[in-house]
């Protein structure tokens, strides 16, 4: 492994923010050389203050307006204190900000836990994801956190969304023979022309169904081509109430 960061806490005590939107512990893989978004980025596993749980899994029967599956749940407020004191007491907050080898293999994806308390917040990360010196104080922690399965388990369902269309030029310019790989863009059935989603265009009920299921027809990745020609990279990401909540003063 190459040096580790120095960064070694000790919190004076295990209390959190109790409301609702604010993150107290995240543990994720993501990152890396990944082709460009075709949903929302949902990480493993997040508790909030208010107990909510929000388990992000590699399932099948993904749709598209996540990049996984969403479960979500809840944790007493016992229950998430016992599992702080069990990653306090693992060692958690005596780890390393990172590890990485020396050197390090580009590209690939990081792994991280992080502890958000009222005195302190703590981030540990590894590079990559599989690092096989990683302190097992670390893995210990992580598969812990992902492990956990709320006994409310309930699949969420997003009933709406943003969909953001990047123009790549004419069609007929796509470079690599791309231009085969161009599926039309029905916009009499989706009702929204490609060119107005440019900027970002707010999705709800009906028509974000109707576009999630247009969009679950090709595969992720898949470019549209509008009418007057324009090929279009689509992205559609789903709204995840509880990220919009406000913390209450």
């Amino acid at each position: 492994m190459g040096e580790p960061t120095p960064s070694s806490v000790t919190p004076s005590s295990l209390e959190y923010d109790h409301s609702a939107g604010v993150l107290i512990i995240e543990a994720d893989t993501y990152g890396g050389l990944m082709p460009p978004p075709t949903a929302k980025h949902v990480a493993e596993l997040s508790i909030y203050g208010d107990g909510l749980v929000v388990v992000g899994r590699e399932e099948e029967g993904l749709g598209v307006g996540t990049d996984r599956v969403v479960i979500t749940g809840h944790l007493s407020e016992e229950e998430l204190k016992r599992l702080l004191s069990s990653i306090a007491g693992g060692g958690f907050f005596q780890l390393e900000d990172r590890y990485l080898p020396s050197p390090a293999a580009p590209d690939m994806p990081w792994r991280h836990v992080t502890v958000n308390l009222l005195d302190t917040s703590k981030t540990v990360s590894i590079y990559p994801f599989d690092v096989a010196d990683a302190p097992q104080a670390f893995w210990d922690v992580y598969n812990q956190v992902v492990d956990l399965y709320p006994s409310d388990a309930t699949v969420f369902t997003p009933t709406s969304g943003t969909l953001t269309a990047t123009d790549l030029g004419p069609v007929d310019a796509l470079p690599g023979g791309r231009q085969s790989q161009v599926a039309p863009w029905d916009t009499p059935l989706v009702g929204i022309d490609l060119a107005e989603a440019t900027e970002g265009a707010h999705l709800e009920g009906e028509q974000y169904r109707v576009v999630e299921e247009y969009l679950l027809r090709y595969p992720p990745g898949q470019l549209f081509g509008s009418q007057e020609g324009q090929a279009y990279r689509v992205l559609l990401e789903a709204d995840l109430p509880w990220e919009d909540t406000e913390p209450q003063p």
